[in-house]
């Protein structure tokens, strides 16, 4: 592993066309990049540009286009040789497909006998600009260098040496001319700053002599505005007093005002009780006028229960002797079935001479005695049970109408009773409507007692003591006291209100004087000092001045050489890069920056964009970003994306040599180019292109 090599391995995931893992490695010397057009060359750059910085020259800070389409992720690891430590570092950056996340790196160091060791990490807390300062430490890599020196993109070439506004300060920042820019800036600063203080200073001893009046003046002013403050103050306090006074006498009106309204809601109580009463006296005598007397209702309904109780006794009665009849039937209907199954028997054998059960001989006249005697009480039970029936169905149908009757009579006492209840809950109701009526007439009584109280704690005198009947005049009275006390309360309220409010402009006014009292007694004393102040500013303005002068004369000597030495040495480098050399010197503007060179037959100097034929203003270009490599001695390795472009094939040949040659003094340079230019002379070719059925870009090794 030799130290020359910077960038030894790029490992693409899924970044842009690149989809999957694609390894590339990179040789020392010069390295060319060859495809055709959308191959996917200058994403090769766009991805190490990703890894070191964050960022990419078209997209710049927005990475989550660089990830391949349909693909969760990307991921782009470089490894690199530093020629200051002699050591391989990888560098990785990793990117998930979400719009809201951000990239994560790490950078690793390779120890021999070691191993890979972690150095930084995003998920250890570190941050980009911790990475910026790495790299600057490890590679000497910093972002401006590498945008505007290493890195010369594709169709860019030409945009440091049109020049600018911009373009003046990247150059200065690069040639450490903006430092003394800079230094310059702060000094005329500090000479401004100075000017303006000595201008100060004089201006306070020119109204010098007018302080110790003003101060006088000012003092006795104070002085007036105190003695106005203390009368003010004093006359403040009394109206406190008679404010408060006032305040006590608002409360005892609104607590008469208030006990009033208690004994008007209290006597609309009592009427609303006393209509109550009336209404309940009128339904107690509506309830009441059919019977006369609570106690002949009573009568009713106490008549009623005792034929309650006969039907009751009766249906008991009448219950008894239906069980009976019952039981009568029950035993009959058990007497007339074994009458009937003996006859059955008897009858079955009464044409036998013997029994067909037993055998014996059967006595025929007997038979017929038994059977004759058994249907004579056959049809005698069968009377009885008709006659029982009978009157069994005469006693139901009594009993069914006791029970109607007893219902009839039951339904007419309930009604009696409830209107009887009614009318007791009506005594009940009226006796407490009575109760809370009285109750409420003494409540009155005390209430008036106590606003006459309050009357006499308020010094009022009325004509006639507050009493139910004349309520409404004595609260006219107490209205129109009241009125007369809220002048008083609101007059003396708006007195207090701007007298606080002169008091407030009398401090302001005597804070404004102190001020104003303190800053000319400052501005007194700094007139004492500005005598000495101003010899000794004016010394140092003089020795500024002169550094501003020294700091211009440097700035500008520093910018002619050093434009001069970039000059010349674009010049060298133009004609190593083309075929046939048109002009004879090449100058930097030191105003505008813009590249100028002196063609055959031209007395001055003309912009390099004048002449564009055969692609001259591009070999400018790339001269001019050699000459700045060389010059800031960043000699590790260049990424040229397709300078070769605009230029015809002699000086297209001619360039390519000539970066041959360069890499001589630069260690490693990556060259993008179409298919075929500079395959002559390039020891280490890849050749990129697109493999539309694996939809992926891909690289092949054509010369290792």
């Amino acid at each position: 592993m030799g130290c020359e090599i910077m960038i030894q391995k790029v490992i693409l995931e899924n970044f842009k066309r690149y989809r999957g893992r694609h390894e590339i490695v990179f040789k020392s010397g010069l390295n060319l990049i060859q495809g055709h057009n959308d191959a996917g060359k200058s994403s090769i750059f766009h991805a190490i540009s990703f890894v070191l910085f964050n960022q990419t020259p078209t997209l710049k800070t927005a990475t989550y286009p660089l990830i391949t389409v349909g693909e969760s992720y990307t991921r782009v690891t470089v490894e690199m040789v530093s020629s200051k430590t002699g050591l391989l570092y990888r560098i990785t950056r990793y990117r998930p497909a979400s719009r809201s996340s951000s990239s994560r790196f790490e950078l690793k160091e390779y120890r021999p006998g070691e191993g890979w060791h972690t150095i930084i990490s995003s998920t250890s807390g570190a941050r980009e600009r911790d990475l910026r300062i790495k790299l600057y430490e490890i590679f000497g890599l910093d972002k401006n260098v590498f945008f505007n020196v290493i890195y010369a993109e594709q169709k860019e070439f030409v945009r440091l040496i049109r020049g600018g506004a911009e373009v003046r300060r990247i150059l200065d920042s690069l040639l450490g001319i903006s430092a003394i820019t800079s230094a310059r800036s702060a000094i005329r600063e500090m000479i401004s700053n100075l000017r303006m203080r000595i201008s100060d200073l004089e201006n306070i001893a020119r109204e010098a002599p007018n302080f110790r009046k003003l101060i006088s003046e000012t003092e006795s002013r104070v002085k007036e505005l105190s003695d106005r403050l203390i009368s003010a103050e004093r006359e403040y306090r009394s109206l406190l007093e008679e404010f408060e006074k006032l305040r006590e006498t608002s409360k005892k009106f609104i607590s008469i005002k208030n006990k009033i309204n208690e004994v008007r809601e209290l006597r609309r109580s009592i009427l609303r009780l006393r209509a109550e009463k009336e209404r309940l006296l009128k339904e107690y005598k509506r309830l009441l006028s059919p019977w006369g007397s609570v106690e002949q209702l009573s009568e009713r309904i106490s008549r009623l229960k005792e034929r309650v109780n006969s039907i009751n006794k009766q249906i008991d009665s009448l219950t008894k002797s239906l069980m009976d009849i019952e039981e009568q039937i029950a035993n009959a209907n058990q007497r007339l079935g074994y009458i009937t199954n003996t006859l059955r028997l008897r009858k079955s054998v009464s044409g036998k001479t013997k029994c067909p059960t037993c055998g014996q001989p059967i006595d025929r006249e007997r038979i017929r005695r038994e059977i004759e005697s058994l249907e004579l009480e056959s049809s005698r039970l069968s009377n009885l049970l008709s006659e029982l029936s009978l009157r069994k169905n005469n006693i139901n149908e009594l009993i069914l109408k006791l029970r109607s009757k007893r219902e009839e009579i039951r339904s007419e006492m309930a009604k009696l009773e409830t209107v009887l209840s009614s009318i007791i809950e009506y005594e009940k109701s009226i006796r407490e409507l009575e109760g809370k009526s009285t109750e409420l007439s003494e409540k009155i009584t005390s209430v008036l007692n106590e606003l006459t109280g309050k009357l006499s704690s308020l010094s009022i005198r009325v004509q006639n003591p507050p009493s139910i009947d004349n309520l409404d005049d004595f609260e006219t009275t107490i209205e129109e006291l009241y009125e007369e006390h809220m002048r008083n309360y609101y007059s003396v309220s708006e007195a207090i209100k701007g007298l606080k409010q002169r008091i407030r402009e009398i401090l302001t006014d005597r804070q404004g004087l102190m001020n104003y009292l303190q800053q000319l007694r400052q501005n007194l004393r700094t007139y004492e000092e500005a005598q000495v102040k101003i010899k000794t500013y004016r010394s140092v303005l003089q020795d500024l001045v002169k550094i501003e002068a020294c700091y211009a004369e440097l700035e500008n000597t520093l910018r002619r050489r050093i434009l001069n030495v970039i000059a010349k040495r674009t010049y060298y480098w133009y004609r190593q890069l083309t075929s046939d050399p048109l002009y004879l010197s090449v100058e930097l503007d030191p105003e505008t920056y813009e590249l100028k060179a002196l063609p055959h037959g031209f007395k001055e100097p003309q912009p390099i964009r004048s002449f564009s034929g055969g692609g001259h203003e591009t070999i400018f270009a790339l001269a001019f970003r050699l000459a700045l490599a060389d010059i800031l001695g960043f000699h590790d390795f260049l990424l040229l994306d397709e300078p070769t472009d605009a230029t015809d094939t002699a000086n297209r040949d001619a360039m390519i040599e000539a970066l041959y040659k360069a890499t001589q003094r630069f260690h490693q340079i990556l060259l993008i180019t179409h298919h075929g230019v500079g395959s002559e002379v390039s020891a280490h070719i890849l050749h990129v292109y697109y493999d539309r059925l694996a939809q992926t870009s891909k690289i092949e090794v054509i010369r290792d």
